[in-house]
């Protein structure tokens, strides 16, 4: 088992394969790291911005939606 501390504010972010494996009209998938970049550009917003963002981009890069989406966040608040 592997433990990790997260400071105030630290973000987790978990999702689906259909995130990742959506693709556009060219066939190329959305992948990891299109999903790490939209994540990092939009972390410094609230929790529900940051997914409404990302999944926007998702969405506006699929061609056709074949798999579900799922996104969740997790974020460290002050104590």
């Amino acid at each position: 088992m592997t433990t990790s501390d997260l400071a105030v504010n630290d973000m987790i972010l978990l999702f689906t394969d259909g995130v990742t494996e959506g693709t556009n009209s060219t066939g190329e998938m959305f992948g990891q790291e299109r999903l790490k970049s939209a994540f990092e550009r939009h972390a410094n917003n609230s929790p529900q911005l940051v997914l409404e963002r990302i999944l926007s981009e998702v969405q506006a890069f699929q061609t056709e939606q074949e798999d579900d989406i799922s996104l969740v966040l997790i974020q460290r608040s002050p104590q």
